[in-house]
């Protein structure tokens, strides 16, 4: 690559992840704005029994993504 693609090519690329953070930015705002009126339109104890198996639903998540990159850590070795 020459020296003077060298700046067209940062440029182009700070666009792209600059506008591509921007969008997970806005995608995350809006989630969290409907989360929030969901909550708000819930009681206490719904409320708590939503975020216990959200919770209970990510970890199990969690745990697969770690039992698969176990598996492949072994077939590696």
């Amino acid at each position: 690559m020459d020296d003077q693609q060298v700046p067209g090519a940062l440029l182009s690329l700070f666009f792209v992840t600059g506008s591509a953070s921007l969008i997970w930015v806005w995608m995350f705002a809006r989630i969290l704005s409907i989360y929030r009126h969901f909550v708000s339109s819930l009681s206490g104890p719904i409320t708590y029994l939503f975020c216990c198996i959200w919770i209970n639903c990510c970890t199990y998540v969690s745990n697969i993504w770690q039992y698969v990159d176990d598996s492949k850590r072994k077939e590696l070795s």
